[in-house]
């Protein structure tokens, strides 16, 4: 992953992990409806392994990435509890759709619509040199916000400052 990362920037490869993932699923589902398939169902698990090991990390790297410095804790809770409220979402409604009896092949549209609205969703993200630097400008900003607060808490305020130098 890191020589990809450093061909290209990691929302690209992103972006490109959740295409290919989706791709993956619809084949697999179309594809793969017999028993004697089985040989090639290990050979698609193993491509779709491959895909969740990027998936999870650059989607980690990317958040840590653009977080503000001073913030990890509060933002990294608050992304814990987007995944964890999210994550049930897209098996249940495979299994309605299971149980329904309804064919695969709707079931693994179900789980790429979810994939496809956070592509989306993922699209509108700024470009990523521009998010690493907004995290910088938050992290100045942040800083001297702290720098104020702690000045005004002990009484001293700008002007008395620069009066006494």
């Amino acid at each position: 992953m890191y020589f990809l990362t450093r061909r290209m920037d990691p929302m690209k490869l992103y972006k490109i992990i959740i295409v290919l993932m989706m791709i993956m699923n619809f084949a697999s589902f179309m594809g793969l409806t017999r028993p004697s398939q089985k040989n090639m169902a290990y050979l698609i698990a193993s491509i779709f392994g491959i895909f969740v090991g990027f998936y999870y990390p650059l989607s980690r790297i990317i958040y840590a990435m653009i977080v503000p410095r001073g913030q990890e804790a509060e933002l990294s809770g608050f992304f814990r509890y987007c995944t964890q409220v999210l994550a049930w979402l897209p098996p249940l409604t495979f299994t309605v759709i299971n149980e329904k009896g309804y064919d695969f092949a709707f079931g693994a549209i179900s789980v790429n619509g979810f994939m496809f609205i956070g592509l989306v969703i993922f699209m509108f993200m700024k470009p990523w040199n521009q998010c690493l630097e907004d995290a910088k400008v938050n992290k100045m900003v942040r800083e001297n916000i702290i720098e104020d607060t702690v000045d005004d808490e002990a009484g001293v305020s700008d002007e008395s400052f620069h009066n006494n130098e």
